[in-house]
């Protein structure tokens, strides 16, 4: 110790005055100055990305601002002691803290960068099935920090090849005890890939759940349902079970039985449809594309009532969109039956008066050949 020392103290009694002034005067500079330097710095990274279409919003900037700035004084530094004659104990040990610490703010830099540029995703045209997931996010960091680590030990002369053997009979080993974590994160990728959802999606897995979407994870997906509980669903659910996902529809649909009485006349029942029909065909509320086209007609005929089919879909992907549409074409119904004097039939009801209900037939009845039903 006492010879490091010494070591240390014969270096600094050595230096000349320029060296001083130089170990000091230059980093500190830097120092005062990062936040310039980094802004000029940034906006020569923001204008190379434009050249690639890729705008760098001030929400960009303002986020690897202190990366970039930090990188900037540990360059300033190892430049320093890289420059000085620091002698050979110094010089090892400092310059490889230094490599330490530039490593680590680039990756820094590296991953702030390429997390920004996920969230503008857009810009390169990716879907947002790949975009929205916390996973992405995740393994992106997750990468980087492995990469910074080995980066980092061959700085500093560790030989990682040894290492890494190692850890692949260890991960061998892990992998057997996390075979469902494993699943979880293929299926996560295999949901991904597929574009099955995406935040904000309202999903069905028959007999499971019903909600919507709120976070997609490296092992879960986030459901709010209905009752607005939190479901917390593996990722394999979604991958080896059927699901609907009622956000990809382009319409939705109204499948009503409406009943008059039979009373009214047939050309009044066929203006009922008409007038109908054509309300649904002009309404901007409901689509009239080949494949959700409406249908209004007349379905069945009972003593008490005629039924009439209404079939069509709301030009919507909401479900308030829907309950509008629902409003509007409930009014624009009763409006239509009462301008043609029908009226809406009264529910069928049947009434069993069998031996087999609650008040079985009496024997004075039975002996008299008298049915229980009359």
């Amino acid at each position: 110790m006492n010879a490091d020392f010494d070591q240390i103290r014969s270096w600094y009694v050595s230096l000349e005055p320029w060296e001083l002034v130089v170990l000091a005067g230059f980093p500190l500079a830097v120092i005062l100055l990062r936040r310039w330097i980094a802004n000029g710095s940034i906006a020569l990274l923001s204008a190379a990305l434009q050249r690639f279409g890729v705008s760098t919003p001030p929400a960009f900037r303002d986020g690897v601002r202190p990366a970039m700035s930090s990188l900037i004084v540990a360059i300033a530094l190892y430049a320093t002691c890289a420059t000085l004659d620091l002698g050979p104990a110094i010089e090892a040990v400092a310059l490889n803290v230094l490599r330490t610490f530039i490593i680590f703010f680039i990756f820094w830099l590296l991953n702030q960068s390429l997390q920004l540029l996920i969230d503008q995703g857009q810009t390169f045209g990716v879907s947002e099935a790949y975009l929205h997931g916390a996973w992405t996010k995740q393994i992106l960091t997750f990468t980087l920090i492995i990469l910074m680590i080995v980066v980092i030990l061959k700085a500093w002369g560790i030989e990682v090849g040894a290492a890494l053997t190692g850890l692949g009979i260890a991960g061998a080993a892990v992998a057997l005890a996390a075979q469902d974590l494993i699943q979880n994160v293929i299926a996560g990728f295999n949901n991904a890939s597929e574009q099955r959802f995406k935040p904000g999606d309202w999903v069905k897995v028959a007999g499971k759940l019903e909600g919507i979407i709120e976070e997609i994870n490296l092992r879960s997906t986030t459901v709010r349902q209905f009752d607005n509980g939190l479901v917390y669903v593996p990722n394999a659910v979604f991958a080896n079970t059927a699901m609907v996902n009622f956000s990809r529809r382009e319409a939705r649909r109204i499948y009503w039985t409406i009943h008059l009485r039979p009373g009214i006349e047939a050309a009044r029942l066929e203006a009922i449809c008409t007038d109908i029909r054509t309300y649904l065909e002009d309404s901007d509320l409901f689509t009239n594309e080949p494949s959700g086209s409406p249908f209004v007609q007349l379905y069945d005929i009972e003593d008490a009532r005629v039924s009439v089919l209404i079939y069509c879909f709301a030009a919507t992907q909401s479900y308030t969109g829907e309950l509008d549409a629902r409003h509007a074409l409930i009014l624009e119904i009763k409006r239509i039956i009462e301008a043609a004097g029908a009226e809406f039939a009264p529910p069928v009801t049947d009434v069993n008066l069998t031996g087999a209900g609650p008040f079985p037939a009496s024997a004075d009845s039975a002996d008299q050949g008298v049915s229980p039903q009359t």
